[in-house]
């Protein structure tokens, strides 16, 4: 699992767990502001050190892009979350395949739950606005993510 910000930090985050194609998992990066840690479908993998001079700026976030726009994601998502706050072991468990009403849990700062279907965006389930874009643009591409149904929740 690679976690990388507008800033050039990036981070490779070791887990032991196995990653099978063609099934979904839960993926979870959460960071206390000094650890970093993966956790796949419940596991936790191995702590990553933060040695950061200061907490990245509110920007940007790119979901799917691996080595740069010629090698993308190949694979699915349903249901991102931002949290404001670092979420226990015991919540991402309770949470983690279940959809989350708006305005229902403290420090959900942003929720897609990319059931649109059509178009280029996917809303934001808090009722803040921070609706996610697919693709580099606004405009379609040939290149941008299509939309599934086939999808857990």
């Amino acid at each position: 699992v690679e976690c990388r910000t507008e800033v050039g930090l990036s981070l490779i985050l070791a887990h032991g767990k196995p990653i099978a194609p063609g099934q979904w998992h839960h993926i979870a990066c959460v960071s206390d502001g000094q650890v970093l840690r993966a956790f796949v479908d419940g596991e936790p993998g191995l702590p990553t050190t933060l040695t950061l001079e200061a907490p990245p700026a509110a920007g940007l976030i790119l979901l799917g892009l691996r080595s740069g726009p010629t090698a993308p994601f190949a694979g699915q998502v349903d249901e991102l979350r931002i949290w404001s706050v670092a979420r226990t072991p015991q919540q991402l468990e309770a949470l983690r395949m279940v959809s989350i009403a708006a305005g229902t849990a403290a420090g959900l700062e942003g929720a897609w739950n990319m059931n649109e279907g059509t178009g280029q965006t996917a809303a934001d389930a808090t009722g803040r606005d921070n609706d996610f874009v697919l693709g580099n643009e606004a405009t379609v591409d040939p290149r941008d993510p299509g939309w599934s149904t086939d999808v857990p929740f």
